[in-house]
C-alpha cells in the first residue's frame, strides 16, 4: 500500500505532467471562446486546488513512513 502511496503522490505533483496538464486546460479554455483573463484566472484557480489536495497526501506518506 505504501508503494502505491507514493506513486500517486509522485504522479500527482509530477512537475513536467502538471506543466502538460495546465497548458492542454488553458489551451481548450481558449479554444472553447472563454477570454485571456477568464481562461488563466481558471487555470490558476485549478492549479491552487490541486497543490492543496496535495498537502494531505504528502501528510499521509509521512505518517506511512514514520516507524
Amino acid at each position: 500500500m505504501l508503494k502505491e502511496l507514493v506513486s500517486v503522490m509522485a504522479s500527482f505533483l509530477d512537475g513536467k505532467k502538471l506543466a502538460e496538464e495546465l497548458t492542454t486546460m488553458y489551451k481548450e479554455l481558449r479554444a472553447s471562446g472563454f477570454s485571456e483573463e477568464v481562461a488563466t484566472e481558471m487555470v490558476r484557480e485549478f492549479y491552487k486546488k490541486k497543490l492543496e489536495m496535495a498537502h494531505p497526501l504528502i501528510r499521509l506518506c509521512a505518517c506511512s513512513l514514520s516507524p
